[in-house]
């Protein structure tokens, strides 16, 4: 994405298209988390934490609109859609089901998860911002894959240094998980990051620019940075939420092409409300 990646993508990427509306997934346990696709020792997509009796009372009943916050890269600025973005999306369906939600929308494009880290531990805005969240969105981890697979196309990068790559991702985001707890001092928190159906390129623009090989080896960068997203989100005791599977289906042969923008890289429209429905199918209630 060019807003979302720092360096222009010569590599591919692969998504669903055509039904746009599919029975969208809530994050799935580790029983049904996408074993067909993640790699060996990945990490399961958690199951958002029981409420306690007093906290679903309070919940269903709030004393005041929920306050959402994104943060992370392009795709939670809305770069490329021509829309609000799944952010604001997801708060109108919160609205729309009985709780009435506002959102505030940080994303940064381009920035990676160590600029996600120090706008948490630097900004003022930020941190206000945060202090004051009952839920917060994070989506991250493509901006640092996607120069290790150029490197990989030039032989600058091997397979150790991608795992590296998202092992720091992993640490950065568990570490960015804690901050946001430590932002809001105590009081509760919902923190769901977001994996990505891919880290780069995808469906018919990604067919026209790359060759099999080189959408294979963004299937496998997407694999390891999910992996790594997924794994921050177990580490740190929050939610992780898939996009891959509503996007790309279950066994990842779809061709998300209606759900992305012109550039191929960053959802358009109707890819940022399947974003917010996947959202509010794991998040039914606050």
């Amino acid at each position: 994405m060019t807003g979302r990646k720092r360096a222009l993508v010569r590599l591919p990427g692969a998504l669903l298209a055509g039904a746009v509306l599919l029975a969208l997934p809530a994050a799935t346990s580790a029983s049904g988390a996408r074993a067909d696709l993640a790699p060996a020792g990945a990490p399961p997509i958690l199951q958002a934490p029981a409420l306690s009796e007093a906290a679903a009372t309070s919940a269903a009943s709030p004393a005041h609109p929920v306050t959402v916050v994104g943060l992370g890269d392009s795709v939670v600025a809305a770069a490329h859609c021509g829309c609000a973005g799944f952010l604001s999306a997801y708060a109108d369906l919160l609205t729309k089901s009985g709780t009435p939600a506002t959102s505030i929308n940080l994303g940064v494009s381009g920035a990676t998860s160590e600029d996600l880290l120090e706008q948490l531990r630097g900004d003022g805005p930020t941190r206000q911002a945060v202090a004051k969240a009952d839920v917060v969105l994070i989506m991250s981890g493509a901006n640092e894959a996607v120069p290790v697979l150029e490197q990989e196309q030039t032989g600058d990068c091997d397979e150790e240094c991608a795992v590296q790559t998202a092992e720091t991702t992993r640490t950065q985001l568990t570490s960015a998980v804690q901050e946001v707890r430590a932002l809001r001092g105590g009081q509760p928190v919902q923190v769901v990051l977001l994996d990505y159906w891919n880290v780069t390129v995808d469906g018919q623009v990604a067919r026209q620019r790359f060759d099999a090989a080189a959408r294979a080896a963004a299937d496998r960068a997407t694999e390891e940075t999910n992996a790594a997203i997924c794994g921050a989100a177990q580490d740190a005791g929050a939610l992780c939420v898939d996009t891959f599977v509503p996007f790309r289906g279950a066994d990842g042969s779809g061709d998300p092409t209606s759900l992305l923008a012109d550039d191929g890289d960053h959802p358009d429209a109707a890819g940022h409300q399947v974003i917010a429905q996947a959202l509010a199918a794991a998040l039914p209630s606050l």
